[in-house]
């Protein structure tokens, strides 16, 4: 069964739009423990520059703010945590947007941490959202995935035992 069609615990029921996953040779209490603004600045892509204004951690209520840099332009962007959870070897949680860019109509991301083995974790970073009406979609999931795969070796550097 493929990832995309799972369903996510996103704030309505549904498929993700975009999924990214990424197995790491790192622990998973490493992983999970690792999950804050330090790691936020490595994933950080090269367009947009993205700030991190704010950054309260990943529990429900916690805030996110970003500037996004377009060069000519920037746009702000809020995100809330709105679900979290956590056992001996799954953690999830899932930010979704209040505050979002021009293009973007709503956005709600699922970061999930699982347990492979003592020394291996896997990372899966799904997506929903909605475009502006005038962008097509399918450019929108294409740049979403070139975003999330751009993590992968990032998480994988970070998380090197």
């Amino acid at each position: 069964m493929s990832h995309q069609f799972l369903h996510y615990p996103f704030h309505s029921p549904g498929p993700a739009d975009v999924v990214v996953g990424t197995l790491v040779d790192a622990p998973f209490d490493r992983v999970v423990a690792g999950f804050g603004s330090p790691l936020f600045s490595v994933l950080n892509p090269p367009f947009p520059r993205t700030h991190l204004i704010r950054m309260d951690g990943n529990l429900p209520g916690h805030r996110i703010e970003l500037k996004l840099d377009f060069g000519l332009f920037s746009q702000d962007w809020t995100g809330v945590i709105t679900a979290q959870a956590e056992s001996y070897s799954h953690y999830w949680f899932v930010d979704q947007g209040v505050r979002l860019p021009f293009f973007l109509r709503s956005w709600e991301h699922f970061h999930g941490i699982i347990e492979i083995s003592a020394r291996v974790t896997y990372i899966t970073d799904a997506i929903r959202f909605r475009e502006a009406p005038w962008i097509p979609r399918f450019l929108m999931r294409w740049m979403l995935l070139l975003l999330m795969r751009y993590r992968s070796p990032r998480y994988k550097r970070y998380f090197v035992m």
